[in-house]
């Protein structure tokens, strides 16, 4: 059951955003292995297990809007005073 999950995870829901984490991972692991640099290529390792495993930075929908409505606050009604100064007419 749990192998059919993981490979549920792996094989479905390919998005634009997924094959750019995935794209970037290899590019700055490869870079990193030219360089032999650790830290860049523990970034590596993150962007590419974000990517397969369909998570972001929030977690997997971390970031998605949702469904119920904002709730509002009551909006009071402004009352404005005309006040004559002279002869000209000012809305405070």
């Amino acid at each position: 059951m749990m192998m059919n999950t993981i490979q549920h995870t792996l094989l479905n829901n390919w998005h634009l955003m997924r094959l750019i984490r995935l794209g970037l991972g290899l590019f700055v692991g490869y870079n990193a292995w030219q360089e032999s640099s650790g830290l860049v290529g523990l970034l590596a390792g993150i962007l590419i297990f974000q990517a397969l495993s369909n998570t972001g930075c929030c977690g997997s929908g971390g970031c998605s809007l949702s469904d119920k409505p904002a709730r509002q606050s009551p909006v009071e009604k402004i009352v404005y005073t005309e006040v004559k100064v002279g002869d000209k007419k000012e809305n405070l």
